[in-house]
């Protein structure tokens, strides 16, 4: 990314950041942005805070209910699913410094789908691919977004 790893932190933790960040494509929601003492604080990136999304597919809808952990304010933090489509999702997100004025985003994302190896085999690859042009897109936002700021 063209900007220092702190302005990349500082364009996540922003109001609005996670909703720019969700394709077109994708149907949801956020439903709540809250901090541990429950307060609703959009974009605030600290150990405790609970985000809800509301993913649609078709008529059928669902909580997806994470917990962001593990915050290093300027370098990382991950986001652990506590309720969702997934029998197991790990989120981790890293800003990492290359120069003084570049960084690099990366994310690396665990997790298991449900129903175990018949749910691999079944949805595996439909999911692995439909993660993959997520972030693709979610990349592409994010750098477009910075050079225009």
């Amino acid at each position: 990314m063209p900007v220092a790893a702190q302005r990349l932190w500082d364009w996540h933790a922003r109001p609005g950041a996670l909703a720019s960040l969700i394709p077109p494509w994708e149907s949801v929601s956020i439903q709540s942005w809250r901090s541990a003492q429950g307060q609703e604080q959009p974009g605030l990136l600290e150990d405790g805070v609970t985000i809800v999304l509301v993913p649609r597919l078709g008529p059928l809808s669902l909580r997806w209910i994470s917990r962001l952990q593990d915050v290093q304010s300027g370098r990382e933090f991950s986001d652990i699913q506590l309720r969702g489509p997934f029998s197991y999702w790990l989120h981790r997100h890293r800003f990492v410094p290359e120069t003084e004025t570049t960084s690099m985003l990366i994310d690396e994302i665990s997790y298991r789908l449900p129903l175990g190896w018949p749910g691999q085999l079944v949805a595996g690859p439909y999911i692995r691919k439909r993660l993959e042009r997520m972030f693709d897109y979610r990349h592409r936002v994010t750098l477009e977004s910075l050079r225009t700021e």
